[in-house]
């Protein structure tokens, strides 16, 4: 199992295009633009090493050295950044500036207006199998005071399989509360918005069940700062801290890549 410090300190370098007229030049950002959206990028492929992440323009990339997400090193996660819709040309290049992009199937993604897209490199350089999975995000509006939880597959090791997910409470981690499944490819989270305040201020963790894995998550392993696991948490003057938890089964790190889940706090929407 792995895990992502706190994503409400959102990770990666960002290099932001610069701001335009009009969209379709030579930017990927309008201030004007009705159909904007925010969109990140993370790196879920084992053994393609960190990476550099134009969008919009080829060459200038807007996310720099984004590592693998399941390793030691937090910066696999990208901010959210704008970007115009309803849709932007695509580049993932190994880091450094490489002037060739990588091979990843697809050439442009899909923007959600007014919504939030996070895109994922999946599979393995090693096997020509890299690729990009969209995923339009749940817009969390989690009232103050309780905490929500979304998760996604971005595992292509994982196949087919359909894994259960929920929470469990942290003294009783056999104690498990389905929330729904997921399954690869699926570009949609299951989620839920209200987790039983008993439990996720207490002590919450989180699973993903399928294949003969348990796997597992819990806030202290996403943020640092929250060692007693509860969930939203008071920190830096904030009550409403880790509220909400987006939660990505991604293929390991491993010879045989067995699936592991990697989070980030993000803010209600």
């Amino acid at each position: 199992m792995t895990f992502r410090k706190s994503g409400a300190i959102l990770l990666g370098t960002v290099a932001v295009a610069a701001l335009s007229a009009c969209n379709g030049s030579s930017t990927s950002i309008n201030p004007l633009s009705p159909s904007r959206g925010t969109v990140r990028f993370i790196n879920a492929s084992p053994d393609a090493g960190p990476v550099d992440v134009a969008i919009g323009v080829p060459g200038s990339p807007n996310f720099t050295n984004l590592s693998y997400a399941g390793g030691s090193s937090p910066a696999g996660f990208s901010q959210y950044t704008p970007f115009n819709g309803p849709t932007q040309n695509i580049y993932v290049y190994a880091a450094g500036l490489d002037s060739t992009p990588l091979s990843v199937g697809t050439t442009s993604i899909s923007v959600v207006p007014n919504g939030r897209n996070t895109i994922v490199l999946v599979g393995e350089k090693a096997n020509n199998t890299l690729h990009l999975v969209d995923f339009t995000e749940h817009l969390f509006r989690t009232v103050s005071g309780a905490a929500s939880v979304s998760f996604h597959d971005a595992s292509p090791r994982a196949g087919s399989t359909s894994y259960a997910v929920g929470y469990y409470p942290t003294a009783t981690p056999s104690q498990l509360t389905s929330i729904g499944t997921i399954v690869y490819p699926s570009n949609q989270p299951t989620f839920q918005e209200g987790i039983s305040s008993a439990i996720a201020q207490a002590g919450i963790g989180f699973y993903a069940q399928g294949g003969g894995n348990q796997l597992t998550l819990t806030p202290s392993q996403v943020d640092p700062n929250n060692a007693g696991n509860i969930m939203p948490f008071t920190f830096n003057g904030s009550a409403n801290a880790d509220q909400n938890l987006s939660i990505y089964m991604i293929d390991g790190a491993g010879a045989s890549h067995t699936p592991t889940l990697v989070g980030i706090f993000d803010p209600d929407n």
